[in-house]
């Protein structure tokens, strides 16, 4: 190959493969698009579905076989802390990370009650569901009540 043909060959750096398969629940399409468009953007993960409701949050998370859902619990129908105690009910493995606008102490603490794995506030601090989502790759999910830290938020 001449000097000019190697400097214009693509290089082939190996591509890592995603941190987890995630389904999105949210009831608005609007933030579902941009969740998605956000989570495929950092190539940490797959979105491999999406929910409006806690019945297709349940199917979505055992038809892709999913290893993380990211729930928003300002859900009218189906009120958002039932879908993550139903998700923790029926996927004890599958972690489970409440993002939300809603981040008074109440609704935190009902949520870890709940199941939640970890709760990140809106707008989203992409860098820190990045941490969490290596986090979560790199370990195994912990019993109901440990790893926990004061204030009940989960220690990474």
């Amino acid at each position: 190959m001449s000097a000019v043909g190697q400097r214009l060959a693509p290089k082939t750096e190996p591509i890592a493969a995603p941190l987890a398969r995630v389904i999105l629940v949210d009831t608005r399409p609007e933030r579902l698009r941009v969740m998605r468009m956000l989570l495929d953007r950092s190539g940490l993960v797959t979105v491999v579905g999406e929910a409006d409701s806690q019945s297709s949050a349940l199917e979505q998370a055992g038809r892709e076989g999913a290893d993380l859902a990211i729930v928003e619990i300002q859900m009218p129908v189906d009120e958002g802390l039932a879908t993550v105690a139903a998700l923790r009910r029926d996927f004890p493995e599958l972690r489970i990370v409440v993002c939300s606008f809603d981040q008074n102490a109440t609704t935190r603490r009902l949520a870890d009650e709940n199941g939640c794995d970890a709760y990140v506030g809106k707008p989203i601090d992409l860098g820190r569901l990045a941490d969490l989502l290596r986090h979560f790759a790199t370990t195994t999910r912990e019993p109901a009540g440990e790893g926990m830290m004061a204030g009940g938020q989960r220690s990474l």
